[in-house]
């Protein structure tokens, strides 16, 4: 047996970050002087963490929050991980899951998936609300003993809504509110007031004359208010955790 090859796999079970020891023997077989067992003792250590926030501020308000992060789910070696934020002005809510052994030489496979709404007028910063929904796909490739390569692709689709007193440079005003299907005509006399019954008539029939759109538009005038973003990310890691030298 190889000295060398028992010494890297006690190690590699510590670079798990599963145990807080292992040590290991290597007894004889009984009856048989070429032959040992391999035996390897570990000390199990908390894989996972629970973490919860509470927080105030003047302009966003309570701010709470719960994160729950598993490293070895049900004992699989798996991570899984959750999260919820929430505050006056935004939710966010995101969920995590790797696979550190998706193959046997070590490849990881994981995905993650979030949404986040933000609602800026409620801190008085600007009159528009955004949900946005994400998610990722990531792979990790070993290339040496504490040393990985990752490549991570990503989609976020944005919305934007704006609010009845979006200004300007957002977009351009006035415009109709959503819902919004007739609208009232009256005569106007001389003196300022209006003769009545009122009429009531479908929006659609409104004259072009009763609006006066500015001469530049607005930001979602310009850009329409969805947008999908891809990424594409790479990275490379080197863990020092118990390298054994």
């Amino acid at each position: 047996a190889s000295a060398a090859a028992i010494e890297q796999s006690r190690i590699r079970l510590q670079r798990l970050g599963f145990f807080s020891n292992a040590t290991v023997e290597t007894p004889e077989v009984p009856g048989h002087d070429d032959l040992i067992d391999v035996e390897f003792e570990v000390e199990e250590q908390s894989s996972g963490s629970i973490g919860a926030s509470l927080g105030y501020a003047q302009d966003a308000g309570v701010i709470l929050g719960v994160n729950l992060q598993q490293n070895n789910f049900l004992g699989s070696g798996k991570r899984v991980g959750i999260g919820v934020n929430s505050s006056r002005f935004q939710d966010q809510v995101n969920f995590s899951y790797t696979n550190p052994y998706f193959t046997e030489d070590g490849v990881s496979r994981g995905f993650n998936v979030y949404y986040r709404s933000t609602d800026l007028n409620e801190v008085n910063v600007a009159s528009y609300t955004t949900d946005t929904y994400g998610a990722g796909l990531n792979f990790g490739y070993p290339i040496k003993e504490t040393e990985r390569l990752g490549f991570s692709f990503g989609v976020e689709s944005t919305e934007i809504t704006a609010g009845r007193f979006a200004v300007q440079e957002i977009r351009s005003s006035p415009w109709l509110i959503e819902g919004i299907d007739n609208f009232y005509e009256s005569t106007r006399q001389p003196d300022g007031t209006f003769l009545a019954p009122e009429v009531i008539r479908p929006i659609t029939e409104l004259p072009d004359s009763a609006l006066t759109m500015p001469s530049e538009p607005g930001f979602l005038d310009e850009n329409g208010d969805e947008f999908l973003n891809w990424t594409i990310t790479t990275s490379w890691t080197q863990s020092t955790l118990n390298r054994g030298q």
